[in-house]
């Protein structure tokens, strides 16, 4: 089911507005429909913006954020225009956001100057340029390195990167413990993991000393302590069966969903699979992105063939983007994010009445690496599938073989006690 290109309608009447302002309200039209917005958001947007168009001539005012929240705040709150008018205020501030970027994308009103950067926010920046240029971190990875920085240099520094040169232990290990309360263990590695990270960036600039650095307190975790989470066979059809297939967007979750259950991928490899990594005369796929960086080449489930057929055939929204999965809300056509592609599988996990400790999508990608072990596979072919850089990362699946684990325990010798 192709999407349908919006119906003509009336918008504004353009015989009270100037012809420059008409010019850009259209420009807004053609904006808001490339986007995919519903004719009736298009018309409310419309209507808004001739508003503040009337207003701008009546109060001689040129259009930039200060005029937009101007309007915004003191206008709308006393506005005694002629109906029909748009008066609320979250809905007019939307239009206005939109009319300005899809302005300043036509070259109707000039640029807006960037605001200037705080020192935190400078700082920030910095460090960022450190974790790709140097440490080549992937963006998923340096977002969260960045947000635990951001909340270290507000505790700890006040803001102040200056500050960094009188740092104590002890400050440290109060965030620290402050920050990590409530947290599972793997999410207090995690925060620390960052904290240090940020640190030895600013030894590496002489900040700070070796002693601060090392005074981030180690999180235990031992390795193969647990078993991992999975859900067995009529689980997965249970959770495969929960997606409306006679939807655009049914079609498309379902196939994502198999992609993250048949061939093991990340949130991350779903959402940049792209129309060219399917060599479907083979029945291969290509899988270009991960953790190690190394592209692997995979074989196309029948089922998961045809499920994407399907998408790519009858649901996915027309465009140039050579993405597979595409978004079916405002922005239409843009490549999904990591984001809707977890969003998906919670959503299906929590309508199937499925309640796992851990429900997202990592819990299909251990479904997997279970079943093939318990299948007889090596743990060598689980890492290539997976896409482990170490076969130590694989080891834990050997925990899940029961049947080859009776074998080796030791009986308990009689009369020990």
């Amino acid at each position: 089911m192709q999407r349908k290109p919006p119906a003509s309608c009336p918008m504004v009447n353009e015989e009270a507005l100037s012809g420059d302002a008409v010019v850009r309200i259209r420009c807004l039209i053609s904006y808001l429909r490339s986007r995919g917005h519903p004719d009736g958001t298009v018309r409310c947007y419309a209507r808004s913006v001739a508003h503040f168009e009337r207003w701008l001539a009546d109060e001689r005012k040129t259009i930039n954020e200060r005029s937009a929240s101007h309007f915004t705040n003191d206008h709308l709150r006393a506005c005694a225009c002629s109906p029909p008018v748009v008066t609320h205020r979250k809905t007019v501030h939307a239009a206005l956001n939109h009319f300005l970027v899809a302005l300043r994308s036509a070259g109707l009103v000039t640029p807006c100057e960037p605001p200037q950067l705080s020192s935190v926010e400078v700082e920030l920046r910095s460090y960022d340029a450190h974790l790709l240029g140097v440490c080549g971190l992937s963006s998923n990875t340096r977002i969260y390195r960045l947000r635990y920085a951001r909340e270290f240099l507000a505790h700890c520094l006040g803001g102040r990167v200056d500050r960094a040169a009188g740092l104590q232990p002890e400050q440290l290990e109060d965030f620290i413990i402050a920050r990590a309360a409530g947290c599972c263990r793997g999410t207090a590695k995690v925060i620390c993991a960052a904290i240090r990270s940020y640190l030895k960036y600013l030894f590496l600039r002489g900040d700070v000393s070796r002693r601060i650095v090392e005074a981030v307190p180690t999180i235990p975790q031992w390795r193969l302590s647990s078993v991992p989470r999975s859900l067995d066979k009529e689980q997965v059809d249970r959770l495969l069966a929960v997606f409306d297939t006679s939807t655009s967007a049914g079609l498309r979750d379902h196939a994502m969903v198999l992609c993250m259950a048949t061939l093991g991928l990340r949130t991350s490899e779903v959402a940049g699979l792209s129309l060219g990594d399917f060599d479907w005369r083979n029945g291969i796929v290509r899988i270009s992105t991960g953790k190690s960086r190394h592209a692997r080449v995979l074989p196309l489930p029948e089922e998961l063939g045809e499920a994407i057929s399907r998408y790519l055939r009858a649901g996915r929204p027309a465009s140039s983007e050579p993405a597979v999965f595409l978004r079916h809300t405002v922005p239409v056509g843009l490549r999904v994010t990591y984001h809707i592609v977890r969003s998906v599988v919670r959503y299906a996990l929590a309508k199937a009445g499925i309640n796992p400790p851990m429900p997202g999508p990592h819990l299909l990608r251990h479904t997997l690496a279970t079943q093939m072990v318990r299948n007889g596979a090596r743990l060598t072919e689980v890492a290539g599938v997976l896409g482990h850089a170490s076969i130590d990362t694989t080891a834990i699946y050997a925990k899940v073989d029961m049947p080859l684990l009776s074998r080796v325990v030791v009986p308990w010798p009689r009369g020990a006690l």
